[in-house]
């Protein structure tokens, strides 16, 4: 019975176990678990103590190409830290943003297109490295100021991180509103509303 057993692993031994990851040069092999770079979907950036995923990488990138950096090429590490290091100067540099830069968004809605002219205001503070931005204006034409802010803040979102308060009704005027179809005017008591939006990186 032994002296089978022993023919049988002879028999076997290197050849029967031998497969793609099998055989008598398996140790030598190459792991199946194996990372190549291009299979990588994080990398850890010990510099800056990160681990960042390929889809947050197009993120940084994409801002880190509209701050002027170079185009790079491939989700590396080396790139990697190139994007994060012009985020944390962003986030360490308490004046990169300016009510200018915001204030080029909302100039539209000062001066409206539209045949109606808006009774508006826009006010800007600088706060915790963000800008404050408030805006008043009338109920009568609230739908297409509502619409214009919209527009304004789909645009902000495209390099800024936003954040829009709720409106709220800040106080009221009395005033001549045009009668739809005729050429009177009747005087009426209109709300003032006032809507926060921050605006930071």
């Amino acid at each position: 019975m032994i002296n089978n057993y022993k023919k049988f692993l002879e028999a076997i031994s290197g050849t029967e176990l031998v497969g793609k990851h099998m055989g008598p040069n398996y140790p030598e092999q190459e792991s199946p678990v194996s990372l190549k770079g291009k299979d990588t979907e994080v990398i850890y950036s010990e510099l800056f103590d990160k681990i960042i995923t390929y889809d947050q990488y197009q993120d940084l990138y994409f801002n880190y190409l509209k701050k002027g950096g170079s185009p790079l090429h491939g989700f590396t590490k080396e790139n990697l830290e190139k994007v994060l290091d012009i985020k944390e100067s962003i986030s360490n540099d308490e004046t990169v943003i300016t009510i200018d830069e915001v204030k080029d968004y909302f100039l539209d809605i000062m001066d409206s297109t539209h045949d109606v002219k808006y009774t508006v205001s826009v006010d800007y503070e600088i706060k915790n490295n963000s800008v404050f931005v408030y805006i008043k204006y009338d109920n009568y034409y609230q739908v297409w100021m509502e619409r214009d802010i919209n527009d304004v803040i789909t645009r902000l979102k495209n390099v800024y991180s936003i954040k829009k308060f709720k409106r709220i009704v800040c106080g009221n005027e009395y005033k001549d509103i045009p009668v739809h179809g005729t050429d009177r005017t009747a005087v009426v008591r209109d709300n003032i509303y006032l809507i926060k939006i921050i605006v930071k990186y």
